[in-house]
């Protein structure tokens, strides 16, 4: 997972999606290919240039996520200057149109809650076609990045969380995750093979085998009797 320093100053952790509260929400098949959080980036002031200001973006996440409008991954709405966003790509690269994102305040815990508790305080958003979705924040997510961390996570189906999203010192600074699905893994149990009984010969050869060995037994017994008196 590769995180630019300015997420790092403003805060923004990762949860494992196997530490989650919620783990009864997800069959096992969900719980064994988990949407791994692969990438973390901000930007400042909408900008996707490299200012010298502090959030802006670092070059490798520039390289990996600005594509130009026409293409496809293009992300219209990508110059929200106070946005938190998500984007979930499959195994091999590829941004997933709709996939279903949820944001929601104060807190990982808030995902005890039970299913209509929690849809009231979280927010539902289905990625654009871009791949990206987002929710824009206000005045109410401002935190000192110094002291505190800020009031919002989110995540995709089983997933790993981003923890800390919000307006550090009242900058408008926009927050990116992106998850990738990961292949799940069949645990196939070992079989073990019938014992099957020796049959035809096999069988034969068995017994003849016995049989020798009842004679010597008898054999050595008579010639320790005879020893003996």
């Amino acid at each position: 997972m590769r995180m630019t320093e300015w997420s790092k100053q403003f805060g923004l952790t990762v949860v494992k999606a196997e530490d989650r509260p919620d783990q009864w929400r997800f069959t096992s098949e969900q719980r064994s290919a988990p949407r791994r959080l692969e990438y973390v980036f901000t930007t400042r002031n909408g900008s996707w240039d490299m200012k010298g200001e502090p959030g802006e973006i670092e070059q490798w996440a520039r390289d990996l996520f600005l594509f130009p409008p026409g293409d496809p991954r293009h992300n219209q709405q990508g110059g929200a200057d106070r946005n938190l966003f998500g984007l979930l790509r499959d195994a091999k690269g590829n941004h997933l149109s709709g996939a279903g994102f949820y944001f929601w305040s104060d807190g990982l815990d808030k995902l005890n809650l039970p299913d209509a508790e929690f849809g009231k305080i979280a927010t539902r958003v289905d990625a654009q076609p871009s791949g990206w979705a987002n929710i824009e924040m206000y005045e109410s997510s401002t935190y000192d990045p110094a002291n505190n961390h800020g009031p919002w996570c989110w995540s995709t189906g089983y997933g790993d969380v981003l923890k800390g999203g919000g307006m550090p010192d009242r900058w408008h600074v926009t927050m990116f995750g992106v998850w990738q699905e990961q292949a799940g893994i069949v645990v196939v149990p070992p079989v073990t093979p019938p014992v099957e009984p020796p049959i035809g010969g096999e069988l034969a050869n068995i017994l003849s085998y016995v049989q020798r060995i009842d004679a010597n037994l008898e054999s050595l017994m008579l010639h320790l009797g005879a020893l003996g008196r």
